[in-house]
């Protein structure tokens, strides 16, 4: 399974992933932190904002799909599990890219208005 995150810069763009064989618990966690990752900063160049973002998403998207027919984990050879922690949805990094749009949209208000 390969989970993926993506950062967009002004100017460039990052790319990370994970792959691995990994346990329900492990994850989730992983899906959540990266996925939160990539919706605060996936969107900051323009290149992310037209297709590395979504594309992304989408492929966490259908990794979600597949970590939800993972079993349910097991004790680990090494003793670490990690903690699926708090949806994605529930986290405040999940909105972050929200100020991109009101942020455009404060612009486009302050020039009309002047």
């Amino acid at each position: 399974m390969t989970i993926r995150q993506h950062t967009g810069l002004l100017v460039a763009m990052r790319f990370s992933k994970m792959e691995g064989p990994f346990c329900r618990s492990c994850a989730t966690a992983i899906h959540r932190e990266m996925t939160t990752k990539t919706l605060a900063g996936g969107w900051w160049s323009p290149g992310s904002i037209l297709f590395y973002a979504w594309f992304t998403l989408i492929a966490n998207l259908y990794a979600h799909s597949k970590i939800k027919k993972l079993p349910a984990p097991t004790p680990s050879p090494t003793g670490v599990v990690l903690d699926p922690g708090k949806p994605v949805w529930q986290r405040p990094l999940a909105y972050v890219w929200l100020l991109l749009p009101l942020g455009w949209l404060a612009m486009y208000i302050s020039v009309q208005t002047q």
